[in-house]
């Protein structure tokens, strides 16, 4: 019995013995399995190649791609160009005719079917395009409210693109002034722009740099604001070169020289002796400074080369486009888009069009200050 006794204690012990060996190498065998050999290391999974950030020269393409197909009235490859859900529509509209891309460029298509935009410069920094136009066709469809009048038309106008990293244009803006193709329709009496033929070719394009660039166009535009809010006529015209072409696309004709500068807005500032501008964005892109502005002021007096025959005692308020070509220091070429026709709606010159807004439109959201304060970097 002890024997036994002893015999099975030893055979137990024994085969416990053994299974903890076998367990022990077990855990031995598996470790050696999970711990890399030596002098070699755990290659970790490789994260998915980022794509390129798109390029200034690349978008400044893209945007004259789309816009050959707009002039081709190729429409779904030109709202391809547009990420979904994108925004476009005139600023200060009247009636309000901000919305989805497509309701709005569609609306104005059928008012103008043959309608064509021509790039007269194209501007790039950071996911920003501004191009300035000339868009130009015939009035065969029905216009803010009124029916087609079978009249060629041709106004200027600024087209701001916003644009993600895909290089879509997530939202678009148009500067321009509605009483120019209005006047070349019959609609109103004021004074306004004949209507433009089609330019032959587009301008030149300019990619701003940022960094440097932007700093120095920065403290032109500080300057130059400076100048205008003190109604500084001698320091305004001491910026521009005596041969500057400047271009206002409210105006019925271009102004020229420092003195031509003066005359135009000397009496703008009679009319509005609180007037101011405020700058919400600016750029440089070559021998280009480009700002997105607002102006106000209250009327006082008449201004009858805007069609302000005398003061209102009312106050208008407009956001606005500015492009300045600078040589030696001096403003060579200049072009300024706002919308005439709201600052007459709001000082109660004139009724807004009765037209509703396109299908799917908000309502006239403008661009607010914080969103335009500064161009969107990749």
């Amino acid at each position: 019995m002890r024997r036994t006794g002893l015999f099975t204690f030893t055979v137990v012990a024994v085969l416990s013995l053994s299974l903890a060996a076998c367990k022990k190498d077990s855990k031995k065998k598996d470790a050696a399995k999970k711990e890399p050999a030596a002098g070699k290391t755990t290659e970790e999974p490789k994260p998915e190649p980022k794509p390129e950030p798109v390029t200034g020269e690349q978008l400044a393409a893209k945007a004259a791609e789309c816009w050959s197909a707009f002039n081709a009235n190729d429409m779904p490859k030109f709202f391809g160009c547009f990420a979904p859900g994108a925004e476009a529509g005139p600023v200060d509209a009247v009636p309000p005719m901000r919305g989805p891309a497509e309701a709005v460029v569609t609306g104005f298509k059928t008012a103008i079917p043959d309608l064509k935009c021509a790039q007269n410069l194209t501007l790039v920094s950071g996911n920003r395009v501004v191009t300035a136009d000339l868009c130009t066709g015939t009035n065969s469809g029905p216009m803010m409210g009124a029916p087609p009048t079978n009249k060629k038309v041709g106004w200027q106008a600024a087209h701001v693109f916003e644009t993600n990293e895909e290089g879509l244009v997530a939202t678009a803006y148009t500067y321009m002034d509605q009483s120019t193709y209005a006047g070349q329709l019959g609609m109103h009496k004021m004074p306004h722009r004949k209507a433009a033929a089609a330019p032959s070719g587009n301008g030149p394009v300019a990619v701003g740099k940022g960094g440097d660039e932007d700093a120095k166009a920065g403290e032109w535009v500080k300057t130059w604001g400076e100048a205008w809010n003190a109604h500084d006529l001698k320091k305004l015209s001491a910026m521009i070169a005596d041969d500057a072409v400047m271009m206002d696309a409210a105006m019925p004709a271009d102004t020229k020289g420092g003195k031509g500068l003066s005359a135009e807005l000397g009496a703008y500032f009679k009319a509005f002796p609180d007037a101011k501008v405020e700058t919400q964005w600016s750029f440089g892109a070559g021998d280009y400074v480009v700002q997105g502005v607002k102006y106000s002021g209250t009327n006082k007096g008449a201004a009858k080369e805007v069609g302000i025959p005398k003061a209102t005692g009312k106050s208008a308020e407009l956001q606005g486009l500015e492009i300045y070509q600078i040589a030696d220091g001096k403003v060579k070429n200049s072009w300024v888009y706002y919308n005439g026709m709201a600052m007459m709606v709001q000082l109660g010159l004139v009724q807004p069009p009765a037209a509703p807004p396109a299908e799917g439109a908000k309502g006239g959201e403008q661009p607010k200050k914080d969103e335009a304060a500064e161009p969107a970097t990749k």
